[in-house]
């Protein structure tokens, strides 16, 4: 494994414990939130996590469609995230949750930034699926 790969492979993994990490966050917000704790609301999040952390795993094993899929999910999130923020209704929510939902956007972009045009990950990529060959 030469060195583009190597990085290809620890920044997957970084990008991916990121990407978990910011999934934990909201999955706590919006399920432990202002509104109080509801089972359904949770179990619903906990199923997104679980989906979210499936959808990593195949893009590590190198599977273009989690890789379509994922940039696709990521974009519609930043762009649900962007017209929340300009909402009139943006002036209530208070200061910390602008700047998380700031902060799920910054890395969902360095995630699709990623997956989509870097080339230790498209070094990686290609790694992957040679093995399987």
């Amino acid at each position: 494994m030469n060195t583009l790969i190597n990085i290809g492979k620890n920044r997957t993994i970084l990008i991916s414990l990121l990407i978990l990490i910011v999934s934990v966050i909201s999955v706590y917000l919006y399920s432990f939130g202002m509104l109080g704790f509801e089972s359904t609301r949770f179990i619903k999040q906990l199923i997104r996590f679980v989906a979210t952390a499936f959808l990593l795993a195949m893009i590590y094993k190198g599977k273009n469609w989690a890789k379509i899929t994922a940039i696709i999910l990521f974009s519609l999130t930043i762009l649900g995230i962007l017209v929340a923020l300009s909402s009139s209704q943006m002036i209530l929510i208070p200061l910390i949750d602008k700047i998380v939902f700031g902060i799920i956007a910054l890395v969902y972009a360095m995630a699709i930034y990623y997956f989509g045009f870097a080339k230790s990950f498209k070094a990686f990529f290609r790694y992957q699926n040679s093995k399987e060959s």
